[in-house]
C-alpha cells in the first residue's frame, strides 16, 4: 500500500476519505483548492465574484496619474499609467487580450500583452509603482490581500 494512506499526516484527509472518493494526492488537491492556495484559481474567482469594468480601471488609473482616460487609447500613447491600466485590466477583468487590444485601439490582437508585461515589470522594479497600484485598487475597492 502507498505510504501515507494508512497513517496520513493531515487529519482533514482522513475526514474527507469518508465522503470523497480518490487517492491521497487528489484529496490534498481538494484541500488546497478549498483553502484558496491556487493563485490562478483565486484570481479567476476574484474576477467572477467582483466584476470590474475596463472603463472603471481606466478612470481610476487615469485619476491616480492625473491624466485623462482618453489618453490611454491609441497606438504608442505615452500617457502616464497606461501600462498599469493594462496590467490591472488583465488582472481584475475578464477581458481577453483581443478585447483589451481593441479597447486600447492597438493594431494586433496580442499587442495588449506588451503593455501588461511592461506594467508587471514596473511593479516588480519600483516601489512607487506598487504604491500606485495599491492606491488604484483601493479606489476600485479591490483588496487582494484580504481575499483568501
Amino acid at each position: 500500500m502507498k505510504d501515507g494512506l494508512i497513517d496520513s499526516v493531515d487529519p482533514r484527509i482522513d475526514r474527507l476519505r469518508d465522503w470523497v472518493y480518490g487517492g491521497e494526492d487528489f484529496l490534498k488537491r481538494v484541500l488546497s483548492m478549498a483553502e484558496g492556495d491556487d493563485p490562478v484559481l483565486h484570481r479567476r474567482r476574484v474576477r467572477r465574484a467582483n466584476p470590474v469594468s475596463v472603463d472603471s480601471i481606466f478612470e481610476a488609473t487615469a485619476s491616480q496619474y492625473a491624466v485623462s482616460a482618453d489618453e490611454y487609447v491609441g497606438f504608442r500613447s505615452g500617457a502616464a499609467g497606461r501600462d498599469m491600466a493594462a496590467y490591472l485590466c488583465r488582472r481584475y477583468t475578464s477581458a481577453t487580450l483581443r478585447e483589451l487590444s481593441d479597447r486600447f485601439r492597438l493594431n494586433h490582437p496580442d499587442s495588449a500583452s506588451d503593455l501588461i508585461r511592461r506594467g508587471a515589470k514596473r511593479i516588480e522594479q519600483s516601489s512607487e509603482a506598487v504604491r500606485q497600484q495599491k492606491a488604484i485598487e483601493k479606489k476600485l475597492k479591490l483588496n487582494p490581500e484580504s481575499r483568501t
